[in-house]
């Protein structure tokens, strides 16, 4: 039984630990990042999550373009208190219904919402990358509870708990063999996601970033530890360095010296794309602790 704060880190450390990834998803810096994929600069011709801690330096201002933007969620966006563990999946009319029994809510989730983002740009070129608070735990647990009973452990449940397999399954499904970084961080997953897909638009330009980040609320045993609302979710941005079209963006990161661990209910995805759909002038920042993400709409260009 999950009974405090410090077992649930040691569920979560144990999760990655046991499949070779480690995540500390109660600090708020992502601690890896993971490549899964073909003819990346770390793997060559060979499918895998490497562990790679990285100091995460405080940014120049960097401009960028937003060519996409899409968000599921089943929640109404006026409803401050949104919260599900029962909702109806959305349905993913370009993948063929015996490939998606094999995917978790998660991956139906993230999957779909890339999927709706890049429908106008072409799938197998483009660089991802997914984040999430939580990924599969819920599942996870299950895969604990089964082999601390000493039940037989599903091989479907447990390879698709893997925190990466969103887009691992979308690498198969569309033949994408560009790098794939996931990344886990605490209660602002979507900024901390953002600046890793800035970062990557660097590593491997001129390649296009297809940014998704997507979570569920926990359940059973962990549902006390949810301090989000608005969940479920699934957002999905296509960036590219190339300022030609799309929304011009600049963005900025910091890192300064707050201890303060207030954790907004609402998750910082959300505040993002209220922002940026309502067309403001004003610039966005969002704080946790040390942390400020700082988000200006420089400019529209003609898409």
């Amino acid at each position: 039984m999950v009974s405090n704060l410090a077992d649930f880190t040691a569920v979560l450390a144990f999760n990655f630990l046991f499949r070779g990834i480690f995540l500390t998803v109660t600090q708020s810096k992502p601690r890896y990042t993971g490549f899964n994929g073909h003819n990346n600069p770390w793997t060559d011709n060979f499918s895998a999550a490497l562990i790679m801690p990285r100091p995460i330096p405080n940014t120049q201002s960097t401009v960028l373009s937003v060519k996409s933007i899409y968000l599921w969620t089943p929640q109404e966006q006026n409803d401050p208190a949104g919260q599900s563990n029962s909702f109806q999946l959305p349905v993913i009319e370009t993948i063929p219904k015996r490939e998606l029994r094999r995917l978790n809510k998660l991956s139906k989730i993230a999957l779909f919402s890339s999927i709706q983002c890049t429908e106008n740009h072409n799938r197998e070129h483009l660089a991802t990358v997914f984040c999430s608070r939580h990924g599969d735990i819920n599942n996870t647990l299950g895969v604990f509870s089964d082999i601390a009973h000493e039940q037989l452990v599903s091989p479907h449940i447990f390879s698709g708990s893997v925190f990466n397999m969103p887009f691992a399954y979308y690498s198969i499904f569309f033949n994408d063999k560009h790098p794939s970084t996931a990344v886990s961080s605490s209660s602002l997953q979507f900024s901390f996601g953002f600046l890793e897909s800035v970062l990557n638009l660097n590593r491997f330009k001129p390649t296009d970033i297809l940014y998704t980040c997507a979570d569920l609320p926990l359940e059973g045993e962990l549902q006390s530890f949810n301090d989000h609302k608005k969940l479920p979710y699934s957002i999905s941005l296509v960036l590219a360095g190339d300022l030609s079209s799309g929304d011009i963006l600049e963005f900025h990161y910091s890192s300064g010296t707050s201890t303060d661990k207030t954790v907004d209910p609402i998750p910082d995805a959300f505040t993002f794309y209220e922002w940026y759909t309502q067309n403001s002038t004003q610039p966005l920042t969002i704080k946790k602790g040390c942390d400020s993400f700082t988000y200006k709409k420089f400019s529209q260009t003609n898409n």
